[in-house]
Formats: C-alpha cells, sequence, structure tokens
C-alpha cells in the first residue's frame, strides 16, 4: 500500500468545502467514470489516489461519498474564456441553488449541444462535488460562466440574437 500523509488527506477531504476549493484553486471528482472523464478533459489533474493503491480505510477518510469510490482525482479549476456569441444554442440559469438539478442540467445542456451555460452569480458552486456527481462528466464538457444575467441578456440582443425565457 502506498502510504499518504494526513495532511493530504486532509487537504484532499478539505475540497468538499467552497471557501477550500475556491483558495486552492482546485475541485476533486470521485468515481472511476468522473476520473476517467478528467483524465481525458485536458485539465490538469493533480493526483490521482485508487483504492487498490491506497487502502479502503484511507479512502474512506478522503472521500465525501457514503459509500467509498474506487478512485478519486485532485483536479486543477480551469480559467473559463468567455466564448463569442455566434451561432448555436446557449444556456443561462438564474439561481438554481440545487446542486443535483444544476448537474442535471449541465448534462442536458451537453447532450444538445450548448455552447456555454451561463450562471448567475447566485447559482450553485459549479465545483460542488454533488454538482459534479450529478453532471455525469458534462462538467468537462461544457464552459460555464458566472454572470449577470441581465447585461447577458442586452449583449445577445444587441448581438441580434434572440433570447427565449421560462419561468416557473
Amino acid at each position: 500500500m502506498k502510504e499518504i500523509a494526513n495532511a493530504e488527506i486532509k487537504r484532499v477531504r478539505s475540497l468538499q468545502e467552497k471557501k477550500f476549493r475556491d483558495s486552492l484553486g482546485l475541485f476533486v471528482v470521485e468515481g472511476d467514470k468522473m476520473v476517467s472523464e478528467a483524465l481525458g478533459s485536458g485539465l490538469e489533474v493533480v493526483d490521482v489516489y485508487r483504492r487498490d493503491e491506497v487502502g479502503e480505510k484511507t479512502m474512506e477518510r478522503m472521500s465525501g461519498l457514503a459509500s467509498t469510490p474506487p478512485s478519486i482525482a485532485v483536479v486543477r479549476m480551469p480559467s473559463m474564456p468567455a466564448p463569442e456569441i455566434l451561432e448555436g444554442l446557449f444556456l443561462a440559469l438564474d439561481s438554481v441553488r440545487d446542486p443535483g438539478n444544476f448537474g442535471t442540467i449541465l448534462r442536458i445542456a451537453d447532450w444538445f449541444g450548448a455552447g456555454a451555460v451561463f450562471a448567475s452569480p447566485d447559482c450553485v458552486d459549479l465545483y460542488n462535488p454533488k454538482v459534479i456527481q450529478a453532471s455525469m462528466g458534462a462538467i468537462f464538457r461544457k464552459n460555464v460562466l458566472y454572470t449577470p444575467l441581465p447585461g447577458l441578456c442586452a449583449e445577445f440582443r444587441k448581438a441580434g440574437r434572440q433570447v427565449f425565457g421560462t419561468f416557473l
């Protein structure tokens, strides 16, 4: 078994909280599928931990999931350049606070080929572990930008693009 220092275990575990993700510029993905998606995404994967290499107890201490995943990866947050407002579909989310809903919407945007997803500043954090799990890898394929939506809609209209909205 590969020995992992307590400080490293605590650092990985701390990434469950937004303040630590933001200060370190890192986020964590859990499970073989998500680790595989991260490795194939082009993002910088800082560390990968596998249960058969570090042991069940160590993985249990690092994981935020109820059942211990077979693998965990620590990934550097990318800088997200603003997409050009050209042709295609873009999605804007206003005040989506439930992480599972946000991740599911990202998955749907990915399936429909949305060019980017815009989120109002009060939406849930993109790197929330529940958003990541619910996105099922879409987080690695969709550019998500947090921005005030009224100004964004005005920019789209100024560029001659149609803007549609839906409400509950």
